[in-house]
């Protein structure tokens, strides 16, 4: 069940990349149901800053909380609220549209069958073998 009392705090956060501070003394509160806007130019840390607070980069400086917790303690229970999306897409461009299936149900336990019926749900049947290279 969805907790709706879930709660990020963040405490005097602060990262560096090559020499250059990104952002310091960053502090800020999302309760269930906010959302977070960040806006700024190219390099200025926006995507370091996500995960930093998605659990999948280390901050310089400072602590993140998730419902009271630090999230460095939490563990699975915090991973299981939380996912990261980034600007990239997952596909690798040098595998067919069959292997980038296998690859993404290896690592979820599908199975084959679900590979074709994505593929025709898709209207990708009959690309199974081609590069997504090539896909617009």
């Amino acid at each position: 069940m969805y907790n709706t009392d879930n709660k990020l705090i963040v405490s005097n956060l602060c990262c560096s990349r090559d020499d250059r501070i990104l952002f310091k003394d960053l502090s800020l509160e999302v309760n269930s149901g906010q959302l977070l806007l960040l806006e700024g130019r190219n390099g200025a840390g926006k995507t370091t800053l996500l995960r930093i607070l998605s659990g999948l980069r280390q901050a310089d400086e400072g602590q993140i909380f998730w419902n009271n917790e630090k999230i460095s303690n939490l563990g699975f229970e915090f991973y299981q609220d939380v996912s990261f999306m980034g600007h990239h897409n997952a596909l690798k461009s040098d595998l067919t549209s069959r292997e980038n299936l296998e690859v993404s149900i290896a690592l979820s336990a599908g199975s084959e069958v679900e590979i074709e019926q994505a593929l025709a749900d898709v209207k990708l049947a009959g690309y199974e073998d081609e590069f997504v290279k090539k896909f617009s």
